[in-house]
């Protein structure tokens, strides 16, 4: 009984494991039309353009990988700088007795 269940599980595992491989060469043979060549162009362009840069998050050790567009930079640095130049002098807290 166990050795007629296991056959029919390979036989199973098998016929999937083919058809997955007749659908990949089928995906393959099949030319992209003009519209989804572009767009996949664009996303290995916008892909080349990521900035990565490992940033740890405020409160932890842990570094995490954060990638943006470069515009994103700019904007955050902009952004930033805006914030740091509109806030108050700092207060001496060491003065007094």
């Amino acid at each position: 009984m166990i050795r007629a269940t296991m056959m029919v599980v390979a036989m199973a595992l098998t016929a999937c494991a083919g058809t997955s491989k007749q659908a990949k060469s089928l995906s393959r043979a099949a030319p992209l039309s003009a519209a989804a060549q572009a767009a996949a162009e664009q996303e290995k362009k916008d892909q080349a353009q990521l900035v990565c840069v490992w940033e740890r998050p405020t409160g932890s050790n842990i570094p995490e990988k954060v990638c943006r567009m470069p515009e994103q930079v700019d904007d955050q640095r902009a952004e930033t700088q805006r914030v740091l130049l509109t806030l108050p002098p700092a207060v001496n807290l060491h003065t007094g007795g």
